[in-house]
């Protein structure tokens, strides 16, 4: 049985950088990796975004939109999440990206989990 990060090809990894090593995530979709990415702390992943994507899914709240650390603004609703980067975005503009909220939340989990761990 195939999980949520298997179906999105998502790796979990430490990069390089300017003398330091951080965690992202690598998958086919740069958008999605950007965006989860920018959440750096498992403090930051549950109050600023499994926090919205849970009071959507609980009912509390019909929609919320997200922005990133990069600009990257995604409009979470119940059934699907939408992934904008242009700023000045225009609900009825397509999407750069859309998936199941329930996968985004499910992919939120495991990085704050990868977050915490190590």
């Amino acid at each position: 049985m195939s999980t949520v990060i298997d179906i999105y090809k998502i790796q979990f990894v430490k990069k390089f950088l300017i003398n330091e090593y951080i965690k992202t995530i690598s998958s086919p979709n740069s958008v999605l990796d950007q965006f989860i990415t920018d959440y750096r702390t498992p403090n930051n992943v549950n109050n600023f975004l499994l926090s919205e994507i849970n009071n959507v899914l609980n009912g509390i709240s019909s929609a919320e939109t997200l922005i990133s650390e990069s600009m990257i603004s995604v409009i979470v609703s119940s059934n699907i999440s939408k992934f904008y980067q242009d700023p000045d975005y225009s609900v009825t503009d397509n999407p750069d990206y859309s998936m199941p909220t329930q996968d985004l939340k499910e992919i939120a989990e495991a990085w704050m989990s990868y977050l915490a761990s190590n």
